[in-house]
């Protein structure tokens, strides 16, 4: 979709003859490459601040393009033009750019607290934390809502178990229980409690371990 407004085929083919008019695509480009990733981000539970990167360096990418085909534009009618506009035109340019990527760097900041502010908990949740079982070397973590926060409060990985298909978890946890490796489900989300029982049904014994944060945490035994 920037693509095409970028490339702006049927902006131009209007015949606009403004000095503004014939970047038309490049404009709306810009703005729906800045609008929609901020309208996503606003509206939706996770609010990580990188999530908008790419969306930021496309909006910088374009308007870096709307500047230079701007400046070819000016310099193409600079001929007829006298050279107090071409210079106060050339002014202002510059100083769009500058307050742009300005208003870009600091604009990021802001929207990721408008976002916390927006959708994150009023309460702050209690630290991770895990028995140290959980936590040994060898084991393997299954978790939902809790894996990336048990690696960014633990450093030991934990893995998102609802996002495979049965036959899937059943190879990997065969597997990992051949190798005589431990395996540990957190139930953190009625997707978890889905693949817990899932579990059971194949034959796992799931013995309780302790809890991570609030939730339960078991360890899987094969008998």
């Amino acid at each position: 979709m920037m693509i095409w407004l970028a490339v702006g085929v049927p902006w131009r083919a209007s015949g606009g003859k403004g000095w503004l008019q014939g970047q038309a695509g490049l404009v709306a480009a810009t703005l729906c490459a800045g609008g929609l990733s901020i309208t996503y981000f606003l509206t939706h539970v996770v609010t990580i601040r990188y999530y908008l990167t790419p969306a930021m360096l496309m909006v910088c990418l374009l308007l870096g393009l709307l500047f230079v085909a701007l400046e070819t534009r000016w310099l193409e009618s600079a001929v007829t033009e006298p050279a107090p506009l071409r210079a106060t035109r050339n002014t202002l340019a510059g100083a769009a750019a500058a307050a742009a990527v300005v208003g870009l760097g600091f604009g990021y900041q802001a929207l990721g607290d408008t976002a916390r502010e927006v959708s994150a908990p009023r309460v702050l949740p209690a630290p991770m934390s895990a028995p140290a079982e959980v936590l040994d070397a060898w084991s393997w973590i299954w978790a939902d809502r809790y894996s990336s926060s048990i690696i960014y409060y633990t450093g030991h990985p934990a893995f998102k178990l609802p996002f495979s298909s049965a036959e899937t978890r059943r190879l990997m946890c065969g597997w990992i229980k051949a190798k005589g490796d431990p395996q540990y489900m957190v139930i953190d989300s009625p997707d978890m409690e889905r693949v817990a029982a899932e579990a059971r049904a194949a034959g796992w014994q799931l013995l309780p371990a302790g809890t991570v944060r609030d939730v339960p945490c078991f360890r899987m035994e094969m008998p």
